[in-house]
Order: C-alpha cells, then structure tokens, then sequence
C-alpha cells in the first residue's frame, strides 16, 4: 500500500505540471524557466534542456518532463540550469543548436519523438556534450549520450498485470515507440499459461485384458507427457496517425476477440483508451493514458508510472561523466516503475500482480 500511495503521489506530482498542447507547427517563442534562485557560482557547468512539443511528446509526459529538468539544477558542480519549451520539432533543433553556440556545456533533449533531432544536432556541433531520453537514437555520436525508458519492461509488467486473459492481448505500438517484435515477447513471457480444459465425458470402460502368456516379458506402459498448457496470444497493433482512428481501432481489437489491450504508442494511448470500455481493460504508462487535464479514462486497468526525473539525471550525469557512452535503457531492474490502479474493479488484482513482478526483479 506504501508502494502504491508513492506513486499516487508522483503521478499527481508529474501531471499536475499539465500545460495546453501547442500546435506543432507553430514556431513562436520558447518558454524559458528561471534558472536556480540565488547567485550561480564562479564555476561549473552550464546545463540546458529543451523539451519536445506536443502531440509528438504526450501532454502527460511533457508535463513530467519539465518537472523532472529542474532537477538537474541540484547536480554536483551545474552552475548554471535553463530549461526550454519547444512547439515543433523543426524548433527542437534550433533551440538545440543556439545553446550551444551560447556555450552551454551540456545540452538535453528529452521527449518521446525527439531522437533524430538530437542526433542530428549533435552531428553539426562536435564539441559541445548532448544527452537524449529518447532511446529510439539509431546511431548517436560520441558526443551524445542516450539512456532511455526499457518498453519491454513496461510490456513486462503489462503482462504480469493481466493475469490470465479470456482471449488474445491486443499490442498498441508505433514508430515512435520502436519495434513490435521485442515488446510482444517481453509481453507474452509474462502473460500466465491458459488453464488446461477439463476431462469432458465419462470414460468408456474397457474389456479386462487377458492376463500375459508365461513366457511374455512383463512391459512398461510410457507415461504420457501433457503438452504444456497455451498461452494467451499476443496481436500485434499499428497505433494510428491521427487519434480521429482510435474508435476504429479500439472496434478492430474488439473484433479480433481480444480480452485487453496494451497500449504503448504514445500520443495516441489517451484517445484510445478513452474509447475503449470496461470490456476491453487498457494497460499503459500513466503519463501517456492521461487526458488533458491529468486524469485516466475509466477503461484502464493499471498505469505504469516512469520516473522520468531519474532517467533524465542518469542521462545527464553519463553525458557528464561518460562521453561515448553506449545507449542504455532503464526499467523494472533499476527502479524507474512503480505502477498505479485503474478505477475497474479488477484493478487492484491488476496492481498485485505487477508489483509482486517487480519486487521479485528489484530483489
């Protein structure tokens, strides 16, 4: 209950920083944040953060991501921290690239969407540190450190949540979000096996055999061996391009016979979970499912809260501390989820479940 009462409170915290989403084409200014009240001192690093612009980012996870920058502010030896709103992805690289020619010692970029933008600034100023919690960077320079959010984990604890299913689950991923194939696994791994069905009928009875001739070696019948009981299945699902698709979706999944859904598209979870029912239960991340003024629909199952404040401070302490570093993924194992109730009755089940998974991972 400890457990679960701290992630109400992140989750409260994280959204309730919720701004209007800006049109994506609209280039206006950047909403820069004051930086640490009080004078900076003589030395240290500069530090920058540009956040990405809705839809590309979730409004949720905008909002957490602009509570999470400030933290960057208490890191050893920052002397000075500024924290910019983008309102397309065309500004992300402009905002990007005029902090570093400001002579920002390390510049973040963070959001779901934005790992080409960064990638591509880092390519054209070779000398200043980058660090990015999009983990979909394909190919990041050496001066660009990338650790992100693990969604196979999140897939993970989706599964454990779930319990045993009466049908397929449904999997709603996207471009964004990085292949299926590896998400279904995790997914599927987790899922408990299908109940085996029980004897139908009453045995016909046999004839007694006769007894064996004294000279026939006595035999041993083999055991059978039961196949293992199934799984549910998994269905793979494209996210739509526009949210205007996500009843037509929610009725494809319906239609497939799937028992729930796990949604991890992004910037269309909340439109899909809002049209979905207690019918088809939606397992996501909370700050992709919430609406627009932080709240989750009533068809969610279970939310899986991301600590983005502690991705970001990884990511920008390996850009400080280790240049050239691979990219790195974090999740159940390094503490980053925590999960939260749905508002179905079989949501405290649900997060049971999933946090029996991750005390046992965690240790």
């Amino acid at each position: 209950m400890a457990r679960r009462l701290v992630a109400l409170l992140v989750l409260a915290t994280l959204l309730g920083a919720c701004t209007t989403a800006d049109d994506p084409q609209d280039g206006g200014a950047a909403s820069p944040s004051p930086s640490p009240s009080g004078s900076p001192p003589d030395s240290g690093d500069r530090v920058a953060v540009v956040v990405g612009p809705s839809p590309t980012v979730p409004p949720g996870e905008r909002a957490a991501q602009l509570a999470a920058a400030e933290a960057l502010a208490d890191l050893p030896d920052v002397s000075e921290l500024r924290v910019v709103e983008a309102t397309s992805l065309g500004f992300v690289e402009d905002l990007a690239l005029v902090l570093a020619d400001d002579g920002f010692d390390l510049v973040c970029v963070v959001g779901t969407g934005t790992a080409d933008r960064v990638e591509r600034v880092a390519r054209e100023r070779p000398l200043t540190r980058f660090c990015s919690t999009d983990p979909l960077a394909h190919d990041p320079p050496t001066n660009l450190v990338v650790v992100g959010l693990d969604l196979s984990a999140v897939a993970a604890v989706a599964g454990a949540a779930l319990g045993v299913p009466g049908g397929p689950v449904g999997l709603l991923a996207s471009p964004t979000t990085g292949e299926l194939e590896p998400l279904a696994l995790a997914l599927a791994e987790q899922l408990p096996p299908l109940p085996s069905p029980a004897p139908s009928g009453t045995p016909v009875p046999t004839a007694s055999p006769s007894p064996p001739a004294a000279s026939a070696a006595p035999t041993t019948a083999p055991t059978p061996v039961p196949p293992p009981p199934p799984r549910p299945r998994v269905l793979p699902l494209a996210a739509p391009t526009r949210e205007g698709q996500a009843r037509g979706l929610v009725d494809d999944v319906r239609g497939s016979g799937a028992a729930a859904l796990v949604a991890l598209g992004g910037r269309t979870d909340s439109a899909v979970a809002t049209a979905a029912d207690a019918a088809t239960p939606v397992v996501g991340i909370a700050d992709w499912l919430v609406d627009a003024e932080g709240q989750l629909p009533a068809s969610v199952l279970l939310a899986v809260v991301v600590d983005r404040r502690a991705v970001l401070l990884a990511a920008a302490t390996a850009a400080r501390s280790s240049p050239g570093a691979a990219p790195a993924l974090l999740g159940i194992e390094q503490g980053v989820l925590e999960v939260l109730p749905g508002t179905l009755a079989a949501s405290e089940a649900a997060a049971e479940r999933a946090l029996a998974l991750l005390q046992r991972t965690v240790g």
